[in-house]
């Protein structure tokens, strides 16, 4: 590493923060839309996939860890989404946190962005992870039609143009609808 990474690692060390990496978890549209039409909500699914991230982290190291998540909506309770045997230290408007068996302690904390200095770091890696594969969509898009602008992904203006124009060509290639875009 070079020595930024270095000094980033030794100052947070000082705050007992280990590195044990970074992962994410992608769902795509059709994955999702499935969870969602089984009965999952958004929210369940988000939480889903935050366990599936830490629990990939937890693997890498040999004991317990601490995670802190931003809370998902206006959520209160996470025990219904958690593992099995989970017990809720915590659960307030601002944070809930428990010690969750093979894991460790999780928490999920309101405006953990702007509260917790790794959770801003994990935000900006997602964001990241979400322009690149947003990129990778549209370089495939691109190569069957050409295409203008990139889509952002979300509700919005572009992407909808984007959808609306690039379809049919899409359906041709074999892809299917429920692959292009959520339900909700």
């Amino acid at each position: 590493p070079d020595s930024a990474s270095r000094a980033l690692a030794v100052a947070l060390a000082r705050h007992g923060i280990e590195e044990a990496g970074a992962a994410c978890e992608i769902l795509c549209a059709r994955d999702l839309n499935s969870r969602l039409a089984r009965g999952r909500g958004k929210l369940d699914v988000d939480l889903d996939l935050m366990m599936a991230v830490a629990g990939g982290i937890r693997g890498s190291v040999a004991r317990d860890v601490e995670f802190t998540c931003g809370k998902v909506g206006a959520r209160k309770r996470y025990s219904a989404g958690l593992p099995p045997g989970a017990e809720a230290v915590v659960e307030e408007d601002g944070r809930s946190t428990y010690l969750v068996p093979g894991l460790g302690r999780a928490s999920f904390v309101v405006d953990a962005d702007d509260a917790e200095p790794l959770v801003s770091m994990a935000s900006v890696i997602g964001k990241y992870v979400r322009e690149v594969a947003m990129e990778s969509i549209h370089r495939f898009v691109a190569a069957i039609v050409p295409m203008g602008r990139r889509p952002s992904g979300y509700r919005d203006p572009v992407t909808a143009a984007y959808l609306d124009r690039s379809r049919p060509f899409l359906r041709r290639a074999g892809v299917p609808d429920e692959c292009l875009e959520r339900s909700r």
